[in-house]
């Protein structure tokens, strides 16, 4: 699946095939296929394969191999959860009113990005303790979002950082 994802995304761009062939020469593009691979095979989501094949088709189709970055980006992706992922997305995309991208992102993704309330009514502990756990989970998303340098907070407002822009470039197609 993930090699048939990364053929696609080379293959999309004839231009930089040629590129990829010249890279692929190279003791550091092994070095990132090898590690795209690895994750891969620890991947379960189709999605997370994806992302991965995006990432390495397009740190293997430049014209001049980034190693360094590539390297980054990979061993960055690799400490994020699949949640983790969907909020750095969530946090690319430009905030509205109502309808837009982060709306119809909360809706295919309702159990990783829907508010979960830390208020209680008091009627059920069973269900509140489950909801506090699911309350430190999102928390700890974020947390690990803000502790990579992926996002910031100023305030009540949250922005993508320069590196987790770097991030979004790289999973996106």
């Amino acid at each position: 699946m993930f090699l048939q994802a990364l053929d696609l995304k080379v293959s999309q761009i004839d231009e930089k095939f040629e590129y990829f062939k010249v890279n692929l020469a190279s003791e550091e593009c092994i070095d990132l296929l090898e590690e795209g691979m690895l994750q891969a095979s620890r991947s379960i989501s189709r999605e997370r394969k994806e992302r991965l094949a995006s990432i390495l088709g397009k740190s293997l189709g430049e014209e001049t191999l980034k190693y360094e970055e590539s390297k980054k980006i990979l061993n960055i992706f690799r400490e994020l959860t699949d949640p983790e992922v969907i909020w750095l997305i969530y946090y690319s995309l430009e905030p509205g009113l109502g309808q837009g991208p982060r709306y119809d992102l909360v809706q295919q993704y309702p159990e990783i990005l829907h508010p979960i309330s830390k208020t209680f009514t008091g009627l059920n502990e069973q269900l509140e303790n489950e909801q506090l756990e699911k309350a430190a989970l999102q928390d700890s998303h974020k947390d690990t979002l803000l502790r990579l340098g992926l996002i910031q907070r100023n305030g009540d407002t949250t922005s993508m950082t320069t590196l987790g822009e770097m991030i979004i470039k790289y999973i996106k197609d």
